[in-house]
């Protein structure tokens, strides 16, 4: 109406403790012949438009009333889809933000798990580039065995219970294998239907390789620490069983029966005693030389070691 009859209609707009005037004059609101309705944003009055008139003009006031109330209705529905839509994007903006900055994996699929997002971080841990990656199935980026073991099971709980947590083995793009720890949850639609997917993926490929080293050289210790019994006690015995078989040779006729028997005694003995000897070298090897690779340990190393040393 204001814009219709400037000269006898006038409006304010009262919005979070600013006004707003038509005319740009507030005493004309210093009368009694104007009507004002709340703008009401999500249940909460935010201000108040108001309509007056010039002079007494005739018009049913119910009439008017329900008309600026409908007024201020829309104008509270369109600051807040403004707002929200402002809100969205800056939650967005920030979302990526930290999706970009983060160390973790992270990525997005649509409904049938082709990627529609990754982050600087999973691109560059997998071995592509961002574009290389978006279109591609999470398929293509697991083991074989990965797929055809759990795929189908995890693919079932995402979409009846929402999320799955998993430690899967991701592919890179040069075949290396990346051990790592995955959290997912679902997307869905307005209509409450699936949508795709996010997910979060820590790689822990450094840490499991520690781990494994941390578990062979502690078999490797144990080993050592047998063996360091096994040549004490072992020597022990021997030395015993070898002192008295040759107090005993020494003793019995050459070609006798005690005597034979007493010397394949001191013989096998001392076979054991230098099987004993070349065992106790192990303990010498560092255990780094084995814990790397899949090196056997070879008892005529130690063999090589004594003529180098003699």
């Amino acid at each position: 109406p204001s814009m219709q009859f400037p000269k006898k209609v006038f409006s304010k707009v009262e919005l979070d403790g600013k006004k707003y005037l038509s005319s740009g004059k507030e005493d004309l609101f210093d009368g009694n012949n104007y009507l004002c309705a709340p703008i009401i944003v999500i249940g909460e009055e935010r201000g108040k438009l108001c309509i007056g008139y010039t002079e007494d003009l005739p018009f049913i006031e119910m009439f008017e009333q329900k008309l600026i109330g409908g007024y201020a209705e829309r104008l509270g529905k369109i600051i807040n889809r403004r707002e929200t839509e402002k809100a969205l994007r800056e939650s967005e903006e920030k979302f990526r933000t930290f999706m970009e900055t983060a160390s973790d994996l992270m990525h997005i699929t649509d409904k049938d798990g082709n990627l529609t997002y990754v982050n600087e971080a999973m691109a560059k841990t997998l071995g592509y580039t961002k574009e290389e990656m978006i279109g591609m199935n999470v398929t293509q980026l697991l083991t074989k065995e990965m797929v055809e073991k759990h795929y189908e099971s995890l693919w079932k709980e995402l979409t009846t219970k929402g999320s799955f947590s998993f430690e899967p083995t991701w592919v890179t793009k040069g075949g290396k294998e990346i051990y790592g720890e995955i959290n997912v949850i679902a997307i869905y639609d307005r209509n409450g239907e699936y949508a795709g997917s996010r997910g979060i993926l820590r790689d822990t490929t450094e840490r499991r390789q520690l781990e494994e080293e941390r578990i062979k050289s502690s078999k490797l210790e144990a080993i050592n620490n047998l063996i360091v019994t096994l040549n004490h006690e072992m020597n022990q015995s021997l030395s015993v069983i070898i002192s008295y078989a040759y107090y005993i040779m020494e003793k019995a006729e050459k070609e006798s029966q005690l005597y034979k028997g007493v010397k394949l005694i001191h013989e096998e003995a001392w076979k054991i005693s230098n099987l004993v000897k070349k065992i106790s070298k192990l303990k010498e090897i560092k255990i780094s030389e084995y814990s790397k690779g899949t090196k056997m340990l070879d008892l005529s190393d130690t063999d090589k070691k004594d003529k180098d040393e003699g």
